[in-house]
């Protein structure tokens, strides 16, 4: 089951997102090095993320999940 801000509400599970989110931005630092890429925080209301999806031009790297609607809009 889950729950609506359960990571305010338990404190294994707000531990449990702050590891997860450190480790999604290192993990992302990592492929912009590698890459040598922006890639910004990857969700859909950065500027940073919507204009290296443009400079894909429709054609997108395997680390970019291709069912994410914010995909879509640039294909």
């Amino acid at each position: 089951m889950s729950e609506h801000r359960a990571d305010s509400t338990y404190t294994v599970v707000g531990a449990a997102s702050l590891i997860a989110k450190t480790e999604r931005d290192r993990l992302i630092a990592e492929m912009e090095q590698e890459h040598q890429i922006v890639i910004g925080s990857g969700y859909p209301s950065d500027p940073k993320t919507l204009k290296y999806l443009k400079t894909c031009k429709g054609v997108f790297p395997d680390f970019v999940r291709q069912s994410w609607k914010t995909v879509d809009r640039f294909k």
